[in-house]
């Protein structure tokens, strides 16, 4: 949900609204807030990014990375119900994996090449994580490691 308050423009040098984005934040304190009069101008709640924003948000984050043989339709496909910020951390983590492997200078000396296998590793890892934060923002629990002896 986005929410565009006023009383943001009071506390701003410039005359634009602030936008809020409860996704960051307690949606259910927020709409809380939201609830009582003069406080929100505008509420309006965005769907997830489908197959096409997905690809488009996926292009758009890649900036001058060089993917090397990643399957990009694949990638479309595993991140079905993604945010942005997702697919953005997504390609963050692929390349620093690909740095990690490619030593300090990457491969071509300057250029850091993103393969296939960095951009799975890096999605697997996000998806364990994401599985674990819905589960507890869902009521349940998270698998807890067992306690180390020190």
């Amino acid at each position: 949900m986005a929410l565009v308050a006023p009383q943001a423009t009071r506390r701003t040098a410039c005359s634009s609204k602030a936008l809020v984005d409860s996704s960051a934040i307690n949606a259910k304190a927020l709409r809380a807030l939201a609830e009582r009069p003069g406080r929100v101008d505008l509420a309006a709640e965005l769907p997830l990014p489908d197959d096409g924003a997905r690809r488009a948000l996926f292009r758009l984050y890649q900036g001058g990375l060089v993917l090397d043989g990643v399957d990009v339709d694949a990638v479309i496909a595993r991140t079905e119900g993604v945010t942005a910020p997702f697919l953005k951390e997504l390609l963050r983590k692929a390349a620093l994996l690909a740095a990690d492997c490619d030593g300090p200078d990457g491969a071509d000396g300057e250029v850091i090449r993103v393969r296939d296998e960095h951009i799975t590793t890096a999605l697997d890892q996000l998806l364990t994580v994401r599985s674990q934060l819905t589960r507890v923002l869902l009521g349940g629990q998270a698998q807890v490691p067992a306690a180390s002896a020190s």
